[in-house]
Protein backbone atom coordinates (compact mmCIF):
# COMPACT_ATOMS: atom_id res chain seq x y z
CA UNK A 1 0.00 0.00 0.00
CA UNK A 2 1.03 3.58 -0.60
CA UNK A 3 -0.74 4.62 2.70
CA UNK A 4 1.59 6.62 4.53
CA UNK A 5 -0.19 6.53 7.66
CA UNK A 6 0.39 2.62 7.52
CA UNK A 7 3.98 2.36 6.10
CA UNK A 8 4.96 4.91 9.54
CA UNK A 9 3.07 2.06 11.68
CA UNK A 10 4.98 -0.77 10.21
CA UNK A 11 7.74 0.68 10.22
CA UNK A 12 7.32 1.62 13.72
CA UNK A 13 6.30 -1.62 14.78
CA UNK A 14 9.33 -3.28 13.05
CA UNK A 15 11.91 -1.20 14.72
CA UNK A 16 9.93 -2.23 17.94
CA UNK A 17 10.23 -5.75 17.35
CA UNK A 18 13.85 -5.31 16.63
CA UNK A 19 14.12 -3.11 20.21
CA UNK A 20 12.33 -6.06 21.72
CA UNK A 21 14.90 -8.77 20.82
CA UNK A 22 18.08 -7.01 21.49
CA UNK A 23 16.36 -6.02 25.08
CA UNK A 24 15.97 -9.93 25.37
CA UNK A 25 19.71 -10.70 24.14
CA UNK A 26 21.03 -8.38 26.88
CA UNK A 27 19.17 -9.65 29.84
CA UNK A 28 19.19 -13.42 28.51
CA UNK A 29 17.39 -15.24 31.16
CA UNK A 30 15.79 -12.78 33.30
CA UNK A 31 14.21 -11.06 30.17
CA UNK A 32 10.39 -10.83 30.82
CA UNK A 33 8.09 -9.50 28.26
CA UNK A 34 6.26 -7.43 30.95
CA UNK A 35 9.07 -5.79 32.27
CA UNK A 36 9.95 -4.95 28.57
CA UNK A 37 6.66 -3.44 27.56
CA UNK A 38 6.55 -1.54 30.72
CA UNK A 39 9.49 0.23 30.76
CA UNK A 40 8.85 1.01 26.76
CA UNK A 41 6.00 2.57 27.77
CA UNK A 42 7.51 4.63 30.46
CA UNK A 43 9.51 6.44 28.42
CA UNK A 44 6.56 8.01 26.18
CA UNK A 45 6.82 8.62 22.73
CA UNK A 46 10.39 9.19 21.78
CA UNK A 47 12.23 8.32 18.40
CA UNK A 48 13.42 4.29 18.28
CA UNK A 49 16.83 5.20 18.22
CA UNK A 50 16.57 7.03 21.09
CA UNK A 51 14.47 4.58 23.07
CA UNK A 52 17.62 2.26 22.30
CA UNK A 53 19.69 4.54 23.81
CA UNK A 54 17.57 4.74 27.19
CA UNK A 55 16.87 1.01 27.26
CA UNK A 56 20.62 -0.67 26.27
CA UNK A 57 22.90 1.90 27.15
CA UNK A 58 25.46 3.62 25.37
CA UNK A 59 27.27 0.74 24.64
CA UNK A 60 24.59 -1.47 23.30
CA UNK A 61 23.00 1.20 21.39
CA UNK A 62 26.52 1.91 19.59
CA UNK A 63 27.23 -2.15 19.21
CA UNK A 64 23.72 -2.53 17.43
CA UNK A 65 24.08 -0.19 15.46
CA UNK A 66 21.88 2.63 16.49
CA UNK A 67 22.77 5.20 13.85
CA UNK A 68 23.38 4.65 10.17
CA UNK A 69 26.68 4.40 9.75
CA UNK A 70 27.61 2.33 13.35
CA UNK A 71 28.26 -0.69 11.67
CA UNK A 72 31.08 1.26 9.52
CA UNK A 73 32.65 3.17 12.68
CA UNK A 74 35.65 2.01 14.08
CA UNK A 75 34.91 0.55 17.70
CA UNK A 76 36.45 3.43 20.23
CA UNK A 77 37.82 2.86 24.01
CA UNK A 78 35.10 2.93 26.94
CA UNK A 79 35.45 6.43 28.08
CA UNK A 80 35.69 7.45 31.88
CA UNK A 81 32.66 8.48 32.99
CA UNK A 82 32.01 10.01 36.64
CA UNK A 83 29.23 8.35 38.60
CA UNK A 84 27.47 11.07 40.98
CA UNK A 85 26.92 9.78 44.71
CA UNK A 86 25.77 10.58 47.86
CA UNK A 87 26.78 9.66 51.77
CA UNK A 88 24.28 7.28 53.34
CA UNK A 89 26.43 5.83 56.42
CA UNK A 90 30.18 5.58 57.76
CA UNK A 91 31.91 4.38 60.46
CA UNK A 92 34.67 2.81 62.23
CA UNK A 93 33.47 0.27 64.16
CA UNK A 94 31.18 -2.76 62.57
CA UNK A 95 30.33 -6.21 62.56
CA UNK A 96 31.87 -6.72 59.47
CA UNK A 97 34.79 -9.21 59.81
CA UNK A 98 35.81 -9.88 56.10
CA UNK A 99 39.13 -8.38 54.58
CA UNK A 100 39.01 -5.47 52.02
CA UNK A 101 36.24 -5.26 49.86
CA UNK A 102 34.07 -3.58 47.58
CA UNK A 103 30.36 -4.23 46.95
CA UNK A 104 27.42 -2.98 44.60
CA UNK A 105 23.82 -3.63 46.27
CA UNK A 106 20.89 -3.69 44.22
CA UNK A 107 18.27 -4.74 46.23
CA UNK A 108 16.55 -4.45 49.11
CA UNK A 109 17.30 -7.81 50.51
CA UNK A 110 20.69 -7.36 50.10
CA UNK A 111 20.99 -3.75 51.93
CA UNK A 112 19.31 -5.24 55.09
CA UNK A 113 21.95 -8.06 55.11
CA UNK A 114 24.84 -5.43 54.92
CA UNK A 115 23.43 -2.87 57.06
CA UNK A 116 22.86 -5.72 59.84
CA UNK A 117 26.88 -5.98 59.78
CA UNK A 118 27.58 -2.51 59.21
CA UNK A 119 24.88 -0.70 61.04
CA UNK A 120 25.16 -0.97 64.97
CA UNK A 121 21.60 -1.39 65.75
CA UNK A 122 20.87 2.35 64.20
CA UNK A 123 17.98 2.88 61.77
CA UNK A 124 18.40 1.45 58.22
CA UNK A 125 18.83 4.42 55.59
CA UNK A 126 16.06 4.21 52.88
CA UNK A 127 16.97 3.47 49.49
CA UNK A 128 14.69 2.84 46.44
CA UNK A 129 16.01 0.48 44.47
CA UNK A 130 14.15 1.13 41.70
CA UNK A 131 16.06 4.05 40.75
CA UNK A 132 19.63 3.87 42.94
CA UNK A 133 22.11 1.45 44.31
CA UNK A 134 24.27 1.41 47.18
CA UNK A 135 28.01 0.75 46.98
CA UNK A 136 29.78 -0.03 50.25
CA UNK A 137 33.55 -0.04 50.96
CA UNK A 138 34.71 -2.24 54.04
CA UNK A 139 38.55 -1.51 54.80
CA UNK A 140 38.47 -4.82 56.67
CA UNK A 141 38.94 -6.05 59.94
CA UNK A 142 41.78 -3.80 62.38
CA UNK A 143 43.64 -4.23 65.71
CA UNK A 144 43.52 -0.68 67.47
CA UNK A 145 41.27 2.39 66.33
CA UNK A 146 42.90 5.28 64.08
CA UNK A 147 41.44 3.37 60.62
CA UNK A 148 39.39 5.11 58.17
CA UNK A 149 38.22 4.83 54.83
CA UNK A 150 36.55 7.21 52.27
CA UNK A 151 35.45 7.12 48.85
CA UNK A 152 37.08 10.02 46.63
CA UNK A 153 35.35 9.04 43.58
CA UNK A 154 33.43 6.56 41.21
CA UNK A 155 33.54 6.30 37.14
CA UNK A 156 31.89 3.87 34.85
CA UNK A 157 34.27 2.16 32.49
CA UNK A 158 32.53 0.45 29.52
CA UNK A 159 30.07 -2.00 32.07
CA UNK A 160 32.18 -1.56 34.96
CA UNK A 161 32.42 0.90 38.35
CA UNK A 162 35.56 1.88 39.53
CA UNK A 163 36.03 3.26 42.78
CA UNK A 164 38.58 5.38 44.06
CA UNK A 165 39.00 5.41 47.81
CA UNK A 166 41.25 7.11 50.69
CA UNK A 167 42.37 5.37 53.73
CA UNK A 168 44.19 6.01 56.72
CA UNK A 169 46.04 4.14 59.69
CA UNK A 170 47.59 5.51 62.58
CA UNK A 171 51.11 6.19 61.87
CA UNK A 172 53.97 4.59 64.26
CA UNK A 173 53.55 6.39 67.82
CA UNK A 174 50.07 6.93 67.51
CA UNK A 175 48.38 6.62 70.19
CA UNK A 176 45.05 4.96 69.44
CA UNK A 177 42.05 3.53 71.19
CA UNK A 178 43.21 -0.47 71.40
CA UNK A 179 39.69 -1.69 70.68
CA UNK A 180 39.09 -3.68 67.20
CA UNK A 181 37.74 -1.68 64.34
CA UNK A 182 36.11 -2.64 61.15
CA UNK A 183 35.66 0.92 59.80
CA UNK A 184 33.25 1.15 56.31
CA UNK A 185 31.67 4.04 53.94
CA UNK A 186 27.90 3.38 52.23
CA UNK A 187 27.30 5.95 49.50
CA UNK A 188 24.03 5.74 47.07
CA UNK A 189 24.34 5.86 43.16
CA UNK A 190 21.87 5.92 40.54
CA UNK A 191 21.47 2.42 39.57
CA UNK A 192 23.55 1.25 36.76
CA UNK A 193 22.20 -0.79 33.86
CA UNK A 194 22.05 -4.74 33.87
CA UNK A 195 25.55 -6.09 33.56
CA UNK A 196 27.49 -3.83 35.43
CA UNK A 197 30.43 -4.71 37.97
CA UNK A 198 32.55 -3.15 40.59
CA UNK A 199 36.11 -2.79 41.59
CA UNK A 200 38.48 -0.48 43.15
CA UNK A 201 40.46 1.70 40.85
CA UNK A 202 43.19 2.43 43.63
CA UNK A 203 43.74 4.12 46.59
CA UNK A 204 45.59 7.06 48.40
CA UNK A 205 47.12 6.88 51.31
CA UNK A 206 47.98 3.44 53.60
CA UNK A 207 46.51 0.39 51.95
CA UNK A 208 46.85 -2.45 53.82
CA UNK A 209 45.13 -6.17 52.94
CA UNK A 210 44.24 -8.26 50.65
CA UNK A 211 41.68 -6.13 47.88
CA UNK A 212 38.50 -8.34 47.58
CA UNK A 213 36.05 -7.44 44.78
CA UNK A 214 32.26 -8.70 45.49
CA UNK A 215 31.97 -9.03 41.82
CA UNK A 216 27.78 -9.01 41.82
CA UNK A 217 26.67 -8.35 38.06
CA UNK A 218 23.59 -5.67 38.15
CA UNK A 219 20.20 -7.77 37.37
CA UNK A 220 17.01 -6.17 36.01
CA UNK A 221 14.92 -4.73 38.56
CA UNK A 222 11.76 -6.81 39.96
CA UNK A 223 8.58 -4.80 40.45
CA UNK A 224 6.72 -5.14 43.23
CA UNK A 225 9.68 -6.12 45.99
CA UNK A 226 8.70 -4.01 49.29
CA UNK A 227 11.63 -1.64 51.08
CA UNK A 228 11.25 -1.55 54.60
CA UNK A 229 10.83 2.08 55.89
CA UNK A 230 14.22 4.68 56.84
CA UNK A 231 14.89 7.68 56.50
CA UNK A 232 15.37 8.59 52.68
CA UNK A 233 18.97 9.29 51.16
Amino acid sequence: TLDPTYLVYTLGKMEILKLREEWRQQMGDSFRLGEFHDRLLSYGMPPVPILRMAMLGEDGARARGAGPNASAAPAEPDEAKPVDFSVLATGTVSGYEGIRAVELITNAEGWRRAWDSVGAGRLLPDVNFDTRAVVIMYQGRKPTGGYSIEIMGIKRVGTVLAVSVNERRPASGDITTQVISSPFVAVSIQRPQAGVTIRFEGSEGAVDGVQQNRQTPVKPRVRGVGRRRGRRR
